[in-house]
C-alpha cells in the first residue's frame, strides 16, 4: 500500500512541476545562496548545477532529500536547477563513506549525470521509478563510480 501511495505522490509532484511559481523559487534559491546553503557550480545542458548543504535541506525544506534532486521530484527545487548534496545524509545506506560524510567529486559528477538523465525522461512523462532506474544505468555507463552506492575518494 505504501508503494502505491508513494507512486501517486511522486506522480502528483511530477504533474505540478510545470506550474511552479518561478519567481518564488528564484527568491528562495537566492536566499539559500546568501545563507551559504546553495552554491552555484556551473551550467550544464540547460541546468544550473548547485552543491547544497544536505542536512540543512533535509531539516528545513525537503525532508526526503537524499543525495540529489531536481524540479520534477522535489517541489521546492526550481525546474532549471539540479541540487547535489555536499554530504551523505545521516542514515545513508551508501558504503565507504568517510566520517565527515563529504560527497566526493566523483560522486558529485556521477550524480549530475543521474539527475539530468532522470529529469529529461520525466519531462517526457516517464514515471519517477522508471526514470530513476534508467538514470542509475546512465551513471554506471559513464563509469565515474564503479557503483553509484559505493563512495570513491581520491
Amino acid at each position: 500500500m505504501r508503494m502505491k501511495e508513494w507512486a501517486i505522490w511522486e506522480l502528483q509532484i511530477q504533474q505540478k512541476a510545470k506550474n511552479k511559481d518561478g519567481h518564488f523559487l528564484a527568491s528562495l534559491a537566492k536566499f539559500l545562496e546568501i545563507r551559504k546553503v546553495l552554491a552555484f557550480i556551473r551550467e550544464q545542458d540547460g541546468f544550473e548545477i548547485y552543491r547544497v548543504d544536505t542536512e540543512f535541506i533535509r531539516n528545513n525544506l525537503i525532508a526526503d532529500f537524499e543525495h540529489a534532486g531536481h524540479g520534477f521530484v522535489h517541489l521546492l527545487i526550481p525546474m532549471n536547477h539540479i541540487w547535489i548534496g555536499a554530504q551523505h545524509f545521516n542514515g545513508c545506506a551508501c558504503k565507504n563513506v568517510r566520517e565527515d560524510r563529504r560527497i566526493s567529486e566523483k560522486n558529485f559528477e556521477s550524480s549530475v549525470i543521474h539527475e539530468i538523465t532522470e529529469f529529461k525522461l520525466m519531462e517526457k512523462g516517464m514515471p519517477y521509478g522508471e526514470a530513476h532506474q534508467i538514470a542509475l544505468g546512465a551513471e554506471r555507463k559513464a563509469g565515474i563510480l564503479k557503483d553509484p552506492y559505493i563512495e570513491e575518494y581520491d
